[in-house]
């Protein structure tokens, strides 16, 4: 639409106003809003352009939030062919730091902006309980005649300023966890790792993989598990004798072996 007017101020003016009202709704997304839950560290979504007439859309993703990480930051997609095959749907990783979090559910933004198009924000929400345990492994094995393993332990979580004072606990009777004051460990953060030893007590095992868990709590967060799987070999072989004493005499012996 064009309109003559006097002066060179309202014909800028409206030039502009018709540039801005042109933007297009282009910027389409699977989901309009993200919910981590109480679990989740990482989800998915998909963005395309959705308008036939914007031959390429760029656009870049922020997040407000330091706990959020997005891949990719920026993203291009071109324009739709015919039907819904056609979209150029470019999927992102969102991640959730939950080390980085403590206290109440919490509430942040995606937004998807870049030139020539509407922007668009996403919402995101995580609640509790978050992640302050870190540890060294989250799986031990041991062998046919291992009888200790050792891991490390720590605060990992960074916004909670206070120490943390960790409990753990095994699910076997087979399994204890040893070091600390109790099977309880105090740690400051990711510099003050503690030394945590599993031991075995083979007396108490069942012939063959015996497996179990260690679990590590503090209160208002997350507990950490580690998964142990440890091999017993069987008590099979039965023999009559456990030991012969020829002295002067040459005669074969017999022994008796039975599983």
């Amino acid at each position: 639409m064009s309109a003559w007017m006097k002066t060179g101020q309202w014909v800028l003016l409206i030039g502009v106003t018709a540039l801005l009202s042109g933007c297009p709704d282009a910027i389409r997304t699977s989901v309009n809003s993200l919910d981590f839950g109480d679990t989740g560290t990482i989800l998915r979504l998909d963005v395309w352009n959705g308008d036939p007439d914007l031959s390429q859309m760029r656009v870049s993703l922020k997040t407000d939030a330091d706990w959020l990480s997005l891949d990719p930051e920026e993203l291009t997609s071109l324009a739709p062919l015919s039907g819904d095959s056609g979209f150029d749907k470019i999927n992102v990783l969102v991640r959730a730091d939950r080390t980085r979090l403590h206290g109440e559910q919490k509430e942040a933004r995606i937004i998807i902006d870049g030139p020539r198009v509407k922007r668009k924000t996403i919402s995101v929400t995580i609640s509790p309980p978050y992640d302050a345990i870190g540890v060294s492994t989250d799986t031990v094995t041991f062998g046919p005649t291992e009888n200790t393993a050792t891991l490390q332990l720590w605060k990992s979580n960074t916004t909670f300023r206070d120490p943390i004072l960790i409990t753990a606990s095994s699910s076997a009777s087979w399994l204890k966890v040893k070091g600390g004051l109790l099977s309880t460990f105090l740690s400051y953060g990711a510099s003050d790792r503690k030394t945590v030893v599993l031991e075995l007590d083979r007396s108490k095992m069942n012939g063959g993989i015996n497996t179990a868990t260690v679990v590590f709590r503090t209160p208002n967060f997350r507990e950490a598990t580690v998964a142990v799987t440890a091999v017993k070999t069987y008590d099979a072989i039965g023999v009559s004798n456990s030991s012969l004493d020829f002295g002067l005499d040459t005669r074969p012996w017999e022994i008796d072996v039975w599983n």
